[in-house]
């Protein structure tokens, strides 16, 4: 993926990145860029993987199909343990 298109993009981030040693040197390249131009607090994962594909790094996605549960408590963790 070396382009983002909006239209027709559908899912959700679930908080996962995987970067070899080479895409954490670009990514933090990338932090460092926004924050000298003071735009890090207002930039999202998106607009950060969007201007490293720009740049013409490489950017994959791994899709996640069928069942997906939210972990976020003790209890969601014992039904979703009960629900396999």
């Amino acid at each position: 993926l070396n382009r983002f298109e909006a239209a027709g993009a559908d899912g959700t981030w679930v908080g996962l990145m995987r970067a070899n040693a080479r895409g954490i040197a670009v990514l933090r390249a990338a932090l460092d860029a926004l924050a000298q131009a003071n735009d890090l607090k207002t930039a999202d994962i998106g607009s950060v993987l969007t201007r490293i594909a720009a740049e013409g790094t490489s950017v994959g996605v791994v899709y996640v199909r069928g069942y997906w549960r939210n972990v976020n408590d003790l209890l969601d963790l014992a039904q979703a343990r009960d629900a396999v």
